[in-house]
Protein backbone atom coordinates (compact mmCIF):
# COMPACT_ATOMS: atom_id res chain seq x y z
CA UNK A 1 0.00 0.00 0.00
CA UNK A 2 1.41 3.42 -1.13
CA UNK A 3 -0.15 6.16 0.79
CA UNK A 4 -3.47 7.02 2.75
CA UNK A 5 -5.83 8.12 -0.37
CA UNK A 6 -8.73 9.55 0.92
CA UNK A 7 -10.56 9.29 4.16
CA UNK A 8 -14.32 8.40 3.77
CA UNK A 9 -16.90 10.46 6.02
CA UNK A 10 -20.79 9.01 6.02
CA UNK A 11 -22.89 12.40 6.36
CA UNK A 12 -26.51 12.55 6.14
CA UNK A 13 -27.12 15.59 4.24
CA UNK A 14 -24.65 16.58 1.09
CA UNK A 15 -25.18 20.15 0.83
CA UNK A 16 -24.83 20.81 4.20
CA UNK A 17 -21.52 18.86 4.88
CA UNK A 18 -20.04 20.20 1.62
CA UNK A 19 -20.63 23.80 3.16
CA UNK A 20 -18.81 22.73 6.85
CA UNK A 21 -15.83 21.27 5.08
CA UNK A 22 -15.88 24.44 2.83
CA UNK A 23 -15.60 26.58 5.53
CA UNK A 24 -13.24 23.80 7.82
CA UNK A 25 -10.69 23.43 4.75
CA UNK A 26 -10.90 26.58 2.95
CA UNK A 27 -11.40 25.27 -0.42
CA UNK A 28 -14.20 23.97 -2.68
CA UNK A 29 -15.18 20.90 -2.87
CA UNK A 30 -13.60 19.56 -6.65
CA UNK A 31 -15.59 17.03 -7.44
CA UNK A 32 -19.27 15.33 -6.91
CA UNK A 33 -20.04 12.10 -8.62
CA UNK A 34 -23.21 9.59 -8.05
CA UNK A 35 -21.77 5.34 -7.40
CA UNK A 36 -24.81 3.87 -8.50
CA UNK A 37 -23.14 0.53 -7.70
CA UNK A 38 -22.86 1.68 -3.96
CA UNK A 39 -26.11 4.16 -3.66
CA UNK A 40 -24.24 7.04 -2.97
CA UNK A 41 -23.76 10.53 -3.67
CA UNK A 42 -20.30 11.45 -3.06
CA UNK A 43 -18.25 14.98 -2.71
CA UNK A 44 -13.96 15.45 -2.69
CA UNK A 45 -11.96 17.74 -1.19
CA UNK A 46 -8.26 18.12 -1.49
CA UNK A 47 -6.14 18.98 1.85
CA UNK A 48 -2.71 19.14 0.72
CA UNK A 49 -1.68 15.98 -0.38
CA UNK A 50 -4.73 14.56 1.09
CA UNK A 51 -8.06 13.58 0.17
CA UNK A 52 -11.19 13.81 2.24
CA UNK A 53 -14.80 11.64 0.37
CA UNK A 54 -17.65 12.84 1.92
CA UNK A 55 -20.39 10.17 1.19
CA UNK A 56 -24.30 10.23 1.51
CA UNK A 57 -27.49 8.17 0.93
CA UNK A 58 -30.67 7.87 0.27
CA UNK A 59 -30.87 4.50 0.84
CA UNK A 60 -31.74 3.02 4.07
CA UNK A 61 -30.65 -0.31 2.87
CA UNK A 62 -27.32 0.74 1.42
CA UNK A 63 -23.92 0.25 3.44
CA UNK A 64 -23.83 3.62 4.01
CA UNK A 65 -27.65 4.14 5.17
CA UNK A 66 -26.80 1.12 7.52
CA UNK A 67 -23.87 2.66 8.60
CA UNK A 68 -25.13 6.23 9.32
CA UNK A 69 -28.41 4.54 11.20
CA UNK A 70 -25.71 1.95 12.90
CA UNK A 71 -23.07 4.48 14.28
CA UNK A 72 -24.71 8.09 12.60
CA UNK A 73 -21.86 10.37 10.92
CA UNK A 74 -18.36 10.34 11.12
CA UNK A 75 -15.27 8.32 9.69
CA UNK A 76 -16.67 5.67 7.31
CA UNK A 77 -13.51 4.32 6.17
CA UNK A 78 -10.00 4.61 5.34
CA UNK A 79 -8.97 3.99 1.83
CA UNK A 80 -5.64 3.31 0.49
CA UNK A 81 -3.62 3.46 -3.11
CA UNK A 82 -2.09 0.45 -4.50
CA UNK A 83 -0.70 -0.46 -7.69
CA UNK A 84 -2.22 -3.39 -8.61
CA UNK A 85 -5.25 -4.05 -6.24
CA UNK A 86 -5.91 -7.66 -7.46
CA UNK A 87 -2.51 -8.74 -6.51
CA UNK A 88 -2.87 -6.55 -2.99
CA UNK A 89 -6.00 -8.55 -2.53
CA UNK A 90 -4.60 -12.07 -3.31
CA UNK A 91 -1.67 -10.58 -0.92
CA UNK A 92 -3.69 -9.63 1.92
CA UNK A 93 -5.70 -12.83 1.77
CA UNK A 94 -3.28 -14.59 1.97
CA UNK A 95 -2.31 -13.01 5.19
CA UNK A 96 -5.17 -14.32 6.25
CA UNK A 97 -7.65 -10.36 5.86
CA UNK A 98 -10.89 -11.03 4.98
CA UNK A 99 -12.30 -9.38 1.81
CA UNK A 100 -15.85 -8.18 1.94
CA UNK A 101 -15.83 -8.84 -1.71
CA UNK A 102 -13.02 -10.50 -4.26
CA UNK A 103 -13.20 -8.92 -6.97
CA UNK A 104 -12.82 -4.89 -6.97
CA UNK A 105 -15.76 -2.77 -8.50
CA UNK A 106 -15.72 0.71 -10.06
CA UNK A 107 -16.17 3.44 -7.28
CA UNK A 108 -15.83 6.68 -7.13
CA UNK A 109 -13.00 9.41 -8.50
CA UNK A 110 -12.18 7.25 -11.69
CA UNK A 111 -10.76 3.96 -8.92
CA UNK A 112 -11.36 0.26 -8.64
CA UNK A 113 -12.10 -0.51 -4.79
CA UNK A 114 -12.45 -3.23 -2.72
CA UNK A 115 -12.71 -3.34 1.03
CA UNK A 116 -11.20 -5.53 3.89
CA UNK A 117 -13.77 -6.84 6.20
CA UNK A 118 -13.47 -4.56 9.33
CA UNK A 119 -13.84 -7.72 11.67
CA UNK A 120 -9.93 -8.63 10.06
CA UNK A 121 -8.79 -5.09 10.48
CA UNK A 122 -9.18 -4.21 14.22
CA UNK A 123 -12.78 -2.51 13.29
CA UNK A 124 -11.64 -0.19 11.04
CA UNK A 125 -12.89 -0.01 7.25
CA UNK A 126 -9.85 -0.15 4.67
CA UNK A 127 -10.89 0.33 1.09
CA UNK A 128 -8.30 -0.14 -1.74
CA UNK A 129 -8.32 1.70 -4.04
CA UNK A 130 -6.50 2.13 -7.83
CA UNK A 131 -6.66 4.89 -10.48
CA UNK A 132 -8.39 3.37 -13.41
CA UNK A 133 -6.65 3.81 -16.63
CA UNK A 134 -6.88 2.05 -20.09
CA UNK A 135 -4.68 -0.65 -19.32
CA UNK A 136 -4.23 -1.05 -15.59
CA UNK A 137 -0.82 -0.29 -14.35
CA UNK A 138 1.29 -2.54 -12.42
CA UNK A 139 1.93 -6.30 -12.81
CA UNK A 140 -1.24 -6.85 -15.60
CA UNK A 141 0.18 -4.17 -17.85
CA UNK A 142 3.83 -5.23 -17.47
CA UNK A 143 2.29 -8.64 -18.80
CA UNK A 144 1.40 -7.24 -21.40
CA UNK A 145 4.73 -5.43 -22.27
CA UNK A 146 6.41 -8.75 -21.82
CA UNK A 147 3.56 -10.35 -24.29
CA UNK A 148 4.19 -7.80 -26.82
CA UNK A 149 7.93 -8.37 -26.89
CA UNK A 150 8.93 -5.28 -25.43
CA UNK A 151 10.11 -5.56 -21.78
CA UNK A 152 13.46 -5.74 -20.85
CA UNK A 153 12.29 -6.88 -17.26
CA UNK A 154 12.64 -11.27 -16.67
CA UNK A 155 8.76 -12.46 -15.34
CA UNK A 156 7.92 -15.38 -14.44
CA UNK A 157 4.21 -14.81 -13.26
CA UNK A 158 2.29 -17.30 -10.99
CA UNK A 159 0.17 -19.89 -12.80
CA UNK A 160 -3.20 -18.44 -11.86
CA UNK A 161 -2.32 -15.04 -13.14
CA UNK A 162 -3.12 -16.07 -17.05
CA UNK A 163 -7.12 -16.59 -15.73
CA UNK A 164 -6.61 -13.50 -13.42
CA UNK A 165 -5.45 -11.39 -16.36
CA UNK A 166 -8.64 -12.65 -18.65
CA UNK A 167 -10.53 -11.98 -16.00
CA UNK A 168 -9.53 -8.90 -15.11
CA UNK A 169 -8.09 -6.71 -17.97
CA UNK A 170 -9.49 -3.55 -19.37
CA UNK A 171 -9.67 -3.65 -23.17
CA UNK A 172 -10.14 -0.20 -24.83
CA UNK A 173 -8.26 -0.78 -27.69
CA UNK A 174 -7.85 -2.91 -30.50
CA UNK A 175 -3.80 -3.18 -29.69
CA UNK A 176 -4.21 -4.21 -26.05
CA UNK A 177 -7.03 -6.92 -27.01
CA UNK A 178 -5.00 -8.16 -30.27
CA UNK A 179 -2.38 -8.94 -27.15
CA UNK A 180 -4.58 -10.16 -24.90
CA UNK A 181 -5.42 -12.67 -27.10
CA UNK A 182 -1.97 -13.82 -27.11
CA UNK A 183 -1.77 -14.48 -23.70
Amino acid sequence: MNKVEHIGIAVKNLPESISLFEKLLDTSCYKQEEVISEQVTTAFFRNGPNKIELLATDDPDSAIGKFLEKKGEGIHHIAFDVEDIYLEIERLQKEGFQMIHDMPKEGADNKLIAFLHPKSTNGVLIELCQEKTGVRAGFLSQCLVQVAGKSRIPMDPPDHCSSLIRKTIVMNDQETNDLFQRC
